[in-house]
């Protein structure tokens, strides 16, 4: 995607009538536009996390949550500078299924078996020790999410809490030996 120019007002998203490098084709849970490039691993740990302003993150200019729309006025606000967005109209909102929300994320390199902690997410995952073991060989990335997201997926089969937890690999080992437990809080798994 080209550098995006936020000089012409208004500015397009999924429109790009101005040649603005705005030219998006699918679903927006949130817009934020930084006067920066995003390392990796920043997009890594703010994926899921949500703010409720935009002022305390640096470097971010503009912010937009489409989760409170003004019926009067066909508009959300940006959180950075108060402004409304105009919308074509409610019929584009809808529901978001997104696993989005206030919370905290921590990564870390795994490549050897035992006791892995996520700090600040109470997440703790504990690899087999054994040499036949096959660890993700790179970066796991926890979320946790509180209070929980709008959406859960089929929660049938699982135990309920008070957060949301989403856990990523990017290793290059895709699919790793079986955790001997994992450690959510004070459940033990």
């Amino acid at each position: 995607m080209s550098a995006i120019d936020l000089s012409q007002t208004p500015f397009y998203i999924n429109k790009d009538i101005h040649n603005q490098g705005g030219d998006y084709k699918g679903e927006i849970d949130e817009i934020k536009i930084y006067n920066y490039a995003l390392s990796q691993n920043e997009v890594r740990e703010k994926m899921h996390l949500i703010q409720s302003n935009g002022i305390g993150e640096t470097g971010l200019l503009k912010y937009v949550q489409f989760n409170a729309m003004d019926a009067q006025s066909n508009a959300v606000y940006e959180l950075v500078g108060g402004s409304a967005v105009n919308l074509p109209g409610a019929s584009v909102l809808l529901p978001s299924g997104a696993p989005v929300g206030k919370g905290v994320s921590f990564r870390k390199s795994v490549t050897s078996g035992g006791q892995h902690t996520f700090t600040g997410t109470g997440v703790d995952l504990f690899f087999p020790t054994t040499t036949a073991a096959v660890y993700p060989n790179g970066e796991l990335v926890v979320n946790r999410i509180n209070p929980l997201p709008t959406f859960l997926p089929d929660s049938a089969n699982s135990f309920h809490l008070n957060n949301y937890y989403i856990i990523n690999n990017y290793g290059t080992n895709s699919s790793f030996t079986a955790l001997d437990s994992l450690q959510i809080g004070r459940a033990h798994v």
